[in-house]
Order: structure tokens, then C-alpha cells, then sequence
């Protein structure tokens, strides 16, 4: 009986050894595959799966090896290969095809145990049952929120949450593929895009493992802002970069023309032959220019409207350029401590042509209370911030407008006393201002409309700066 057992287990060594010399398994002891991502909080009906890469120089026979949680494991019963430095994904369904436009390495859909969002183990065995590889990660770590949680050296420990990190891959993640957080051999970014007074500062640092030699970093001004570099938006460069040790960084200089008022926005990139990781070579920087103070002035004011009316102001622009004021702030008199509510426009294009008017409306309402309201394109432009008011006082408040960098425009302290006295009620009658160039925050530079009921009809296309549509 003890001959027949140590037969068994020269017979076990034996056939060990055999596989191993075949490149099935690895030595006794030695780390082969490694879990080199995690995704355990997928959204949209993706399946959880996790994938391995060999870091052997033999390729590796995946059946009869086991893979589970913190609580069971599963045999894998499929024959598949995972060659040297290839990948391996181990997916509960097939269906994670459907979620990515390529997973070029084998896909194979196990009865995978369900991985807890609030922190597993994934542990991986070979098929003698020795514990090859064990993650015991944490949501802390990254790999939220549909995005897989990524391993940066698949060398690294496989318990140093240091060497875990979000994919910050377009598709979130990156199976059969190498992960888009470890480090190649050459890998040039563009780390930062700062502006300062008439020029941008952009950081370039060298992620890759070797010296990068010969980049190259240009400047762009994206006229129609659509994150793409165009040859005809260069605006700087490319001028050299200085050769960068692993690891290293610099700064590089443009000096830029940033007179033009409203927003504007830049395009860094740069550009190495040997770089192996393109998408980290451009960097978006949105920046706003004031325009000069005092174009854009208040017209007219309905601060108490008749039931069933809209809050509304009206600007005029006084200037010679068009104005965007995408991004701007209403707002009223500070309060007691000290603050104003500020309502911000949405962050949409609306442009107020020379001459052209812009009316802000506390709900979209105004289109049904007032029938000539004019659109974007016209004269001007209406902005909606759907809200209940524009918390605007009936007796007396201040009406102010900052632009998105926070430069006062326009500031009118307004008073219901400026109505026309012979008035018997001044709901539903806006506050007309006589002439724009008038000093606003002057009684004389504003009167009532009192022709038919209620406000003019806002952005009517017609404005008593051209002798039309007096106020009484």
C-alpha cells in the first residue's frame, strides 16, 4: 500500500514535469497569469468579468485552472491558450461582446461568482490547486461607476492598492487590450494647460519607461469647439520639447493674442515618433475674456408681473461686436449678509448681436404671455432659467449682470417710485428705460409702458432707440 501510493506520486511529479516542459504549467511556485483587471461595478447591463495576461515566456493551457471570490471558486472546463504577454477574459455572459467595440483576446463565460461592489477577492489557481495570484481590492481603489478597476504593472504586487487604479480608457475599460494606466515603453502626455497674462502654460510629462527624444508641442485655438486639433487652428509651435528622463517633466511657453472677449479654447497637444499611447496627447482648455464693461445695459424691467405673467429683463447691446453671454449671472441687492443670489445663464451659445437685444425670463411662459417674442438669430435672444421668479422685489431692488469671469456690466438700483404717478396700479407695467445711454440708476432715464396691457412684448425687434414704440 506504501509502495502503491509513492508510485502515485512519482507518477504525479512526473506528469508535473511533463506539462511544465510543454508550457502548460508553470514551475512550482512561480507567477504566471495575474488578474490584470476587475470590472465588479459595470452599469448598463454589462456582465461582471475579469481578465488575466500571462507574464511568462511560454503560453499557458487555461483549462482545469479555477478562479473565485472570497467565498468559492469555479473550474474553468474550456481549452483555450493564453500566450506569452497575451490576455484572457473571464466573463459571467457572453453578452460583454455587445459593450465594446473590440476585445481582441479570448472571451470565455463562466458561472464567474458575483464580485461585491463594496470590496471582494479575486483568486486565481492553477490546476494543481495552488493559489497563483489574490486581489483583495476595494471601491476605494477605483473601478466604480462602470469602469473597470485597472492593474498598473502587472509585475507590481497584486495587494498594493498602489498598482490599482480607475480605467481612464473611452470605453472605461479595456478588455483583451493593455490597460490604459500601465506604463509603455514610450508615452509622452500632456499633463496640464494653464492660461496666465497673453500666454498658455502647458505641462509635458513623460509617462513611458525610456528617455523620450525629439517631441514636439504645438499650440491651437479650436475656433469652433470641437476638441479637435485642425491644421488651420494652430496658433504656436510645434516648438521642441527637451529630451525627458522616465518620469520627468517640463513646462512650455506660448505666448498667445488673448484680446478677443467671450470664450475661447485651446488645443494642446505634442507629438513623439515613438509614442505608443496617443490619447493622452491632447488636453482641452476652455478660458473666458471679459468684455469691455458697460456694452450690454438694462431696457426694461417687469418685476411684477400680472397673474399668470413671467419675471423679465431686457438688455440692449451698445456696442460695435457681437456678445456672448453664455455662462453670465443675474442677480439682485445683497441681502442682509452681505450676498446676492446670482442666477447663472445656461451654458449654451447665445450671442447678442450689435444693436440686438437680450431678454432673460424666469420661465418659458414668456412665449405664450407675450406673441412677438423674437428667437436666437434675430435681433437677440432669450434665456430661460426656469424658475419661479427672478427674485425680483415689487418696491425697490438692484439688478445686476456679471459676465462668467464675474465683471460687473451692468448695475441698476431700481425703484417702483419711478413709475408714471398717474398710474393707479403698476402690476403688469414694466419699467421702460427712456434712452440706454442715459444713467440707469436715475429716476429720469425711465418711465412706464402703459400702450395695452402689461409689459412691450420683450425683444419685439422694435426699441425706442430708434424712435419706435415710446414709452408713455
Amino acid at each position: 500500500m506504501i509502495l502503491t501510493a509513492t508510485r502515485r506520486f512519482l507518477q504525479y511529479c512526473l506528469f508535473s514535469t511533463a506539462l511544465f516542459v510543454l508550457g502548460v504549467l508553470p514551475a512550482w511556485g512561480q507567477v504566471s497569469l495575474v488578474v490584470n483587471e476587475i470590472m465588479f461595478a459595470p452599469v448598463g447591463g454589462e456582465p461582471e468579468w475579469v481578465e488575466l495576461v500571462n507574464i511568462t515566456a511560454s503560453e499557458i493551457h487555461i483549462r482545469n485552472w479555477r478562479i473565485g471570490d472570497e467565498r468559492s471558486v469555479v473550474t474553468i472546463t474550456v481549452d483555450s491558450v493564453v500566450p506569452p504577454g497575451g490576455f484572457l477574459v473571464l466573463t459571467k455572459s457572453s453578452g460583454i461582446v455587445n459593450y465594446h467595440a473590440d476585445i481582441p483576446a479570448p472571451v470565455v463565460a463562466i458561472a464567474l461568482p458575483v464580485l461585491n461592489n463594496t470590496g471582494d477577492a479575486v483568486r486565481l489557481f492553477d490546476p494543481r490547486g495552488i493559489l497563483v495570484d489574490s486581489v483583495w481590492y476595494s471601491p476605494s481603489w477605483g473601478g466604480t461607476g462602470g469602469k473597470s478597476l485597472e492593474r498598473i504593472s502587472a509585475t507590481g504586487s497584486s495587494l498594493d492598492k498602489q498598482n490599482w487604479a480607475s480605467s481612464v480608457d473611452s470605453e472605461g475599460s479595456t478588455p483583451g487590450r493593455l490597460n490604459s494606466i500601465s506604463p509603455l515603453l514610450f508615452d509622452i502626455a500632456v499633463a496640464g494647460l494653464e492660461k496666465g497674462d497673453s500666454a498658455i502654460r502647458m505641462k509635458i510629462v513623460n509617462e513611458g519607461l525610456s528617455v523620450a527624444i525629439g517631441g514636439k508641442a504645438s499650440l491651437f485655438q479650436d475656433h469652433n469647439f470641437d476638441g479637435i486639433a485642425e491644421p488651420d487652428e494652430r496658433v504656436s509651435g510645434p516648438y521642441p520639447i527637451p529630451d525627458l528622463p522616465a518620469g520627468d517633466s517640463t513646462w512650455i511657453v506660448f505666448v498667445v493674442d488673448d484680446t478677443v472677449p467671450g470664450a475661447v479654447q485651446y488645443i494642446g497637444t505634442v507629438h513623439l515618433d515613438s509614442d505608443l499611447r496617443r490619447e493622452n496627447d491632447t488636453l482641452v482648455l476652455k478660458v473666458f475674456n471679459s468684455y469691455p464693461p458697460g456694452l450690454l445695459v438694462l431696457n426694461e424691467i417687469l418685476y411684477a408681473p400680472p397673474t399668470g405673467g413671467v419675471e423679465f429683463v431686457e438688455y440692449i447691446n451698445t456696442g460695435s461686436r457681437p456678445i456672448d453671454v453664455s455662462g453670465w449671472f443675474i442677480g439682485d441687492r445683497p441681502g442682509e449678509d452681505g450676498k446676492r443670489t446670482l442666477l447663472e445663464f445656461p451654458d449654451e451659445s447665445a450671442v447678442i448681436s450689435p444693436g440686438g437685444f437680450l431678454v432673460v425670463a424666469a420661465d418659458s411662459s414668456i412665449f405664450t404671455t407675450y406673441g412677438d417674442v423674437c428667437v436666437s438669430g434675430s435681433d437677440g435672444a432669450v434665456v430661460i432659467l426656469n424658475r419661479s421668479s427672478l427674485n425680483l422685489n415689487n418696491d425697490e431692488d438692484d439688478v445686476v449682470l456679471f459676465d462668467r469671469g464675474m465683471t460687473l456690466h451692468d448695475s441698476v438700483s431700481y425703484s417702483d417710485s419711478w413709475h408714471n404717478p398717474a398710474l393707479a396700479s403698476t402690476t403688469g407695467i414694466s419699467l421702460e428705460r427712456i434712452n440706454p445711454r442715459f444713467n440707469g440708476n436715475t429716476p429720469e432715464a425711465w418711465s412706464s409702458f402703459v400702450r395695452g396691457f402689461g409689459g412691450r412684448d420683450p425683444l419685439s425687434c422694435q426699441q425706442h432707440i430708434h424712435g419706435v414704440d415710446e414709452p408713455g
